[in-house]
């Protein structure tokens, strides 16, 4: 059986040591397939803190696939986060947004970062599907021929990509929501699980 390993928000910058090492110390015990990380790898974005972070992921020793998160963008530098936002990214680069496929598994990493937004909620997120054309149809596809579509502790609000889960529905799959809150998802999903995806997702695999 393919095994992932997900982390996000380790916040390099302000990292917690114990965290970080509990992960590490588990990540070599159980040998996942890959390491998916979804975000905020740094505090502030800055050069130090992505080099550290770099670090940190190449000595996992296993694939890793790394999307950016809005703590990932410059914060104190307007000018670099409007023209260049993902210049210091570059030290995972590699890394980041890398398409892995697996035994029975694609993971497609989606970009829903934005250096400005035209609205005042910028909460719901952004994904532009005219800038990431094959990785968004990709997406799709793999939605379109999927028997389920496990959807773990995400808003549902972050569109093109909130909508994937609705075309495996629509295309006779079924959708497992698994979140600690009702989401735009729940109404439509085959089955909603409600607790931390911690204590749900073993007990899911195992049954």
């Amino acid at each position: 059986m393919t095994r992932l390993f997900h982390v996000s928000d380790v916040h390099f910058g302000a990292e917690d040591p114990a965290a970080i090492a509990w992960f590490n110390a588990l990540v070599k015990a159980e040998r996942p397939d890959a390491v998916v990380m979804t975000g905020d790898l740094t505090m502030r974005a800055r050069s130090k803190q992505f080099s550290a972070a770099a670090a940190w992921l190449q000595g996992l020793g296993v694939p890793v696939t790394v999307e950016v998160g809005n703590h990932d963008l410059p914060y104190f530098n307007p000018w670099k986060r409007f023209v260049t936002p993902y210049h210091r990214y570059e030290v995972v680069e590699r890394l980041t947004e890398r398409p892995l496929k697996l035994d029975g598994i694609a993971i497609v990493p989606l970009k829903t970062t934005a250096r400005v937004h035209w609205r005042l909620d910028w909460t719901k997120g952004h994904t532009d599907p005219e800038k990431d054309p094959s990785v968004l149809g990709e997406a799709m596809r793999l939605a379109e021929n999927a028997e389920v579509c496990l959807v773990i502790g995400t808003s549902a609000l972050v569109h093109p990509a909130a909508g994937l889960a609705d075309l495996t529905r629509r295309h006779g799959g079924s959708v497992i929501e698994i979140n600690v809150a009702d989401t735009p998802l729940t109404p439509t999903a085959t089955v909603s699980l409600r607790g931390p995806a911690a204590a749900i997702v073993p007990d899911l695999l195992a049954s």
